[in-house]
């Protein structure tokens, strides 16, 4: 239902990195965003590079990390979740 209104907001914030909390939430963006590389099994993706090309001739790179609803994932998972998003800080050179 907000397609519209998260197209807008990446538009003007530019961002880096979008993290999913929620299952729906990441097919979704997966919808939205597709994979620029060749995944056959989508279950098994993590993370990707995307990018969108807005109807002004604009366009933007991020990344996307998809993730079961955090509050309710193992400990484990959360750590493997915040070494993946720690990887792609460093590689972006975000701050944090």
């Amino acid at each position: 239902n907000c397609s519209e209104h998260l197209y807008a907001q990446i538009q003007l914030g530019k961002p880096k990195l979008i993290i999913c909390n929620g299952s729906p939430v990441s097919w979704e963006m997966i919808r939205l965003f597709p994979p620029v590389i060749e995944v056959e099994d989508y279950k098994s993706l993590t993370s990707y590079h995307t990018g969108v090309s807005f109807k002004n001739g604009d366009s933007h790179q991020f990344w996307i990390v998809l993730s079961g609803f955090i509050g309710r994932i193992d400990d484990w998972s959360k750590r493997r979740l915040g070494l993946e998003i720690e990887e792609i800080l460093d590689k972006e050179q975000i701050l944090y």
